[in-house]
Order: structure tokens, then sequence, then C-alpha cells
């Protein structure tokens, strides 16, 4: 993935209103969280000493990432950017989304605080207890660009709205922090955010630039969706999708260039059918996401037609060498056609990983035909880069010894998990 863009944004202080009485300071809404508690491990390279560090923060599954930042204990310190397998990471989302694990390794960028010893010397560095550094991220950007602002701890936040705004010609955003919607006319401190903290910034749906026109349900930034045909990898088509346009535009484009009409396919997100008037701003989509399609399968000659073409072809044969026509009954149908009979099916299953005790595992979509070496094959693919060198499979207790096997032979079926064992661990039966 891409590293993200960081830019400095001074604000203006001309743009600033006239002073008026301090508001009273609102703490925060408390929020609980219930989710289990891991152990993460946060890299890092210090600036001022261009030592490796690291450090460990205790957070809850279901706690936004943004906790990692505001516990990041470096007087000096604090931290512009995070990466958990090569992606760049959302503050305000889960370790659940990320599917993390206890003990999963972090990198981090850290910079040096303003107001530090490092920064004493710049004519712009002011003190930190003054100032709030502010890291603004449109919600839904596949490039992850990512934006630095710094305003006073007591300025209102509409500043850095009229700010980001001009800098990119919108008309209006909303900031979120924790999924939380900031007021725009209270200050960072009023809204008890910490010193450097990341905002998501969402463009209400039909707010475009300025000057421009932007209905509800069109135009917005292209992004690349990606739709697989009847499950194969081998046949994936990359279509363009306004961020604002409505499915049905892909919806109908992909089934011009197949031929075949909308009413006979069945589009497929996340496991549920895809709303031809949804968006991909409605679905909070970033592009680059598979959406499963459908369609109608070539109709195939019956069991009874074969056999029957089987029986006239032996009968052929044994009249032209003057033998007697053998007796066939067309109805009887070998061992292979009786095997062919229940179609393939698409279903989820799911992985446990060396018998964790987490609330969300992984989930696999595959097909009830598909042999249990393909779930190794993507499990290691998948997990490589957490340590996976080797796996095995366990359902229902019992050892998965042959990988040629499908899980329709072992009776896999919807929902069921399937515990995975790694690199030589011990299954204990649940």
């Amino acid at each position: 993935s891409r590293a993200a863009t960081v830019e400095i944004f001074e604000i203006d202080d001309s743009s600033a209103i006239p002073s008026r009485p301090a508001a009273a300071v609102v703490a925060p809404a408390t929020v609980g969280y219930s989710g289990p508690t891991i152990r993460l491990t946060l890299r890092y390279k210090n600036p001022q000493t261009n030592k490796d560090g690291k450090t460990n923060i205790r957070i809850k599954m279901d706690q936004p990432l943004q906790h990692l930042m505001d516990e990041f204990n470096m007087a000096s310190l604090a931290i512009s950017r995070v990466q958990f397998d090569g992606q760049n990471l959302v503050m305000s989302k889960t370790p659940a989304f990320y599917e993390m694990e206890d003990e999963d390794l972090v990198d981090v960028t850290v910079v040096v605080k303003k107001g530090t010893a490092s920064h004493r010397g710049s004519a712009m560095a002011v003190e930190t207890t003054q100032t709030t550094t502010i890291h603004v991220q449109q919600k839904g950007d596949p490039k992850n660009k990512v934006h630095a602002f710094q305003i006073k701890k007591m300025d209102p936040l509409s500043k850095l709205v009229n700010a980001y705004c001009k800098q990119y010609s919108l008309t209006s955003i909303k900031l979120e922090y924790n999924g939380r919607c900031l007021d725009p006319n209270k200050s960072p401190c009023a809204e008890g955010l910490p010193s450097v903290v990341h905002l998501d910034a969402v463009v209400p749906v039909g707010v475009g630039a300025s000057g421009a026109g932007g209905g509800v349900g069109g135009g917005g930034r292209p992004i690349q969706l990606k739709f697989r045909v009847n499950g194969k990898s081998t046949d994936i088509e990359t279509l363009s999708l306004p961020f604002k346009s409505h499915f049905q535009t892909a919806m109908d484009h992909f089934c011009t260039k197949r031929k075949v009409a909308v009413a006979q396919c069945k589009f497929i997100f996340d496991g549920e059918s895809l709303h031809p008037n949804g968006t991909p701003e409605g679905l909070d989509l970033e592009g680059g996401e598979m959406i499963d399609v459908k369609l109608p399968a070539v109709p195939a000659v019956s069991a009874v037609t074969a056999a029957s073409a089987t029986a006239r072809s032996v009968q052929a044969t044994r009249a032209k060498r003057g033998g007697p026509a053998a007796r066939v009954n067309p109805f009887a149908k070998s061992s292979s056609a009786r095997a062919s009979t229940a179609p393939a099916a698409k279903i989820s299953i799911q992985t446990n990983r060396n018998l964790n005790s987490n609330t969300r595992q992984k989930t696999w979509k595959v097909t009830n035909t598909d042999a249990f070496s393909q779930l190794q094959l993507e499990y290691t693919k998948y997990y490589k880069s957490k340590g996976c060198k080797t796996v095995k499979f366990f359902f229902r207790n019992d050892l998965v010894q042959d990988m040629t096997r499908t899980f329709r032979d072992l009776g896999v079926g919807d929902k069921d998990m399937i515990y995975a064992m790694e690199n030589g661990k011990a299954y204990k039966p649940v």
C-alpha cells in the first residue's frame, strides 16, 4: 500500500473569530469497550537519536486505534502514522476490523513534537501546551492521504474546517473523532482532543467542489471495484465507479459487456445482495473491494441424454462388428454421474488460528467442491507475514489428513468453523 502523504498547513490567524469569553471545558462522553484485551507492540525509529525503539500498549478489540496515539508515552515524540502488515491504518477503526491478534507487531512513524528542544530554533515553533496537531483524512480515501493542521487549543474547529475546504475546494465537511461528530463551534480543548489527534473528514452526500453541482447519487471521485464471476479467480473484471454513483451504473455496464440481462445476475458484497440504488459512499468503500457476480450457467447436457447417446454409440459399434447389439439401459447412471448431480455451492467458512479466543474469526468464501489444499495455500499466504510456515486443519476434532478432499466430502457447510494449527502446534479438542 502507498505511504501516507502528510502535508502541514499552518492556519492563518487573520481568519480568527473575534475573541470572546472562554467556554467551559466539556469533558467528552465516556465510552465503554467490552471486547477482549490484546497487547500490541509498537515499533518505531526515534528521529532524535536515530535508534529503533519498541513499546507495548494494551487495547480492546472494539476500541478505536486512536487509543494507541493517546497512550504513546513519549514526552517529545508523537505518532503521525500507523501501519500493520504494510497497510496504513485508519485511527477510527478497531483492532477487530483489521483482524489484529495478541502480540502483533505494529509499525509507527513518530515525529518530534512542536515546542521541544529540537524545534525551538524554528520561528514557527509554538508551545505544545498551546497548540493541537490535527491529522485529517477524508473518509474512504483510497490513496490514504493524511493532511496535518496546527490550530490553537482554544480556537474553534471551524477554522480548521474553513482551511480544509479552501485547500481542497469543498463547500463543507464534518469532522469525526472515533465516530463522534465534532461541533465546529467548539475548540479542540472543549471537545477533549489530545495534543496530536487523527480526525475523519466526512463530505456530506450531495456536497461537491465549490461551484460544482454534485447531485445526490452521482459524481465524486472514482474508485476501482473488482467483479468476480462465479467465484473464479481467473475471471475478474475491474470497473471504475464514482464514489457517489449508484451501483446500478456499474451493474448495467458489466451486464452489457457480458451480454446478459441484469435480472439474470446476482451481485453480492460481504455475503449480502448489493442494492442497485446503493453507493460506494453509503457502504464506506475505499476502492479495491471484491464483488461476487453469479451469472447463469451454460445449460449442460443432462445425464439421461448423455447416457442415451452412450447407449446408441455402443450399439452402433457392435453392429459394425457383426455382433448382437447390447441392451443398454439409458437411465442407468455411472458413479461419476451420480457424484456430479449435486451442484457446487458457495459457502462461507471460518478458521480459528491456534485456538484463539477472539470474538471475530477470519472468514473465507469458498466453493464446497474446493479441496482443502486450496484453503491451505490461501491460509499460509495470508498469515505468512505473521510467521505461518505450515498449517494443519481440524474439523469436528478430527485432523484433515488428505488435503485433496473437498469441503463437501467431509461435510463442511456454511458458517462452519475449521481449526488451524500453525507450525506444529498441538491441538486440543474443543
